[in-house]
């Protein structure tokens, strides 16, 4: 009977052992983040399940769906004291937009959502999808986020999205294309270079964490905003910063941007390794309800976050990472500053510059390769209100539509922060927006000159509203979007 029992206290002591082993060996274990299409049908059951069950607690349980949303953007913030006390008090309303600490903000917000969820699920190996819609066969919103379309029985369903987008429609090239981010050869520009913040990666150097700052840089800009206001549309939570992560395509959307940066970084891209950027400090909850700090210098390095993608984006280009300083910078035209576009003004003229006419002349008749010169548009604008994108057209002919696949077709503008911004304010929140528009000026000019046999003595930049693919002019007894100054920028690679 003593050998049995001796026996059995060894077979306990070794099941305890194992359980801590594997315990330990789970900690050290890497979750593999899939492509949302590639999901089985039991994964799918865990995410449903653990958004449900997130859903379904209090507001004030930091565990909640809604409590984590509040964490991004609290819509009853209305910078008063009492408003001011609460978010402190729940950390909410802290998100990092328009500056070089929005990608490993955003990093860090996903990450600890995740392991709150995947607690929720009661799934130790679930993992946060990605929306790949750099993909032309995946750019529809995935159909388990919009069937069943009922809120109460779908937990992935939101009501306030863009029409279009909830039926099913895909979106377009332009809106999806990560290549500019990754064409990029820094992460932040110096807080002294307002334009060189548009060709940084992750945007412009800030002295500490704004909400809502005004040096965005390239991958949030593009897909990040333009998926944002493009998912949600006018009214919707995707278009809203202070909604935006109430809709459950936000984490899918989040978890590509980090893909897409996880990808810049192994095609050649360099983090920042600056004191000031390292050791920066936000605080977030995990699993266990437990608020702490957490520094940026920790989470740069996924696999020391023990996750890695399925796959990341490959194309054949090898980053070589400058100084973020462009050469000289010339400017073209001359520059517009403040002007309102309304539903009855919808353009604005850039009188080129005396002194550089015969550039332009020389480029009309073909004595000026495209290789040897560059050509930005750079603007600062400020909208009105969240789910309206602008188009702009350089030299629209009268009476044409406007249309992506003409050579006028410069670019979108997406304008995400607007309805989180008391009105009173909207007009200071100016965001850089910057354009390469070699190819497109080029065949402009050209086309003038051929046709006309003349130069133009300036160009015509046209705003065209947008929400949802449709042609959108909003009722608005000010502005619809404010051109704080536009210019046209060329240098010489």
């Amino acid at each position: 009977m003593q050998i049995i029992h001796q026996m059995l206290i060894i077979f306990i002591l070794l099941q305890i052992n194992g359980i801590y082993n594997t315990e330990k060996d789970r900690q050290q274990e890497i979750f593999v983040r899939k492509n949302v299409n590639d999901l089985t049908f039991n994964e799918w059951k865990d995410f449903k399940r653990g958004i449900r069950l997130m859903k379904e607690k209090h507001i004030r349980n930091p565990l909640g769906f809604y409590f984590q949303s509040n964490i991004h953007g609290w819509n009853e913030y209305d910078g008063s004291e009492r408003a001011n006390y609460i978010a402190d008090a729940f950390n909410w309303h802290k998100c990092s937009h328009e500056h070089y600490f929005f990608l490993v903000w955003h990093r860090m917000y996903v990450y600890f959502f995740e392991r709150i969820l995947r607690h929720a699920t009661n799934n130790p190996r679930f993992t946060l999808p990605y929306w790949d819609y750099t993909d032309p066969r995946q750019r529809e919103i995935p159909e388990p986020f919009r069937v069943p379309n009922n809120e109460t029985l779908n937990p992935l369903y939101e009501s306030k999205r863009c029409k279009n987008i909830n039926e099913g429609k895909p979106l377009n090239a332009e809106i999806t294309d990560p290549m500019p981010a990754l064409f990029s050869k820094f992460f932040a520009a110096n807080k002294s270079n307002e334009l060189n913040v548009c060709h940084s990666l992750g945007g412009g150097r800030i002295d500490k964490p704004l909400f809502s700052g005004n040096r965005e840089g390239l991958l949030e800009r593009i897909p990040h905003d333009r998926i944002h206001i493009y998912v949600g549309g006018p009214g919707g939570y995707m278009a809203d910063l202070c909604n935006a992560a109430r809709d459950p395509v936000f984490w899918i959307n989040h978890v590509m941007i980090d893909r897409i940066w996880e990808s810049w970084l192994t095609m050649g891209g360099q983090n920042l390794m600056e004191e000031q950027y390292l050791n920066q400090g936000f605080k977030f909850y995990n699993e266990s309800g437990i608020l702490d700090t957490y520094y940026v210098r920790d989470f740069l390095d996924i696999t020391k976050l023990n996750y890695k993608y399925d796959s990341l984006i490959k194309i054949d280009h090898k980053i070589e990472v400058t100084e973020n300083e462009n050469p000289r910078l010339y400017v073209s035209v001359d520059e517009s500053k403040t002007l309102d576009i309304t539903n009855k003004k919808r353009s604005i003229i850039l009188k080129i510059k005396q002194n550089f006419k015969s550039l332009f002349e020389n480029i009309a008749k073909g004595k000026v390769p495209k290789n040897r010169i560059r050509f930005t548009l750079q603007t600062v604008i400020a909208g009105s209100q969240s789910g309206l994108f602008f188009q702009l057209y350089l030299n629209l002919p009268k009476n044409t539509m406007p249309y992506e696949d003409r050579p006028n077709f410069l670019g979108t503008i997406a304008n995400f922060q607007a309805n989180c911004i008391p009105r009173q304010n909207r007009k200071a929140m100016g965001i850089t927006h910057c354009f390469d528009i070699t190819n497109n000026l080029f065949t402009i000019i050209q086309n003038d000159y051929n046709y006309n046999g003349v130069l133009p003595k300036y160009f015509n930049l046209t705003i065209v509203p947008k929400s949802c693919d449709d042609i959108y002019y909003p009722e608005d007894d000010e502005f619809i979007i404010e051109f704080d100054r536009t210019l046209l920028i060329h240098y010489y690679p």
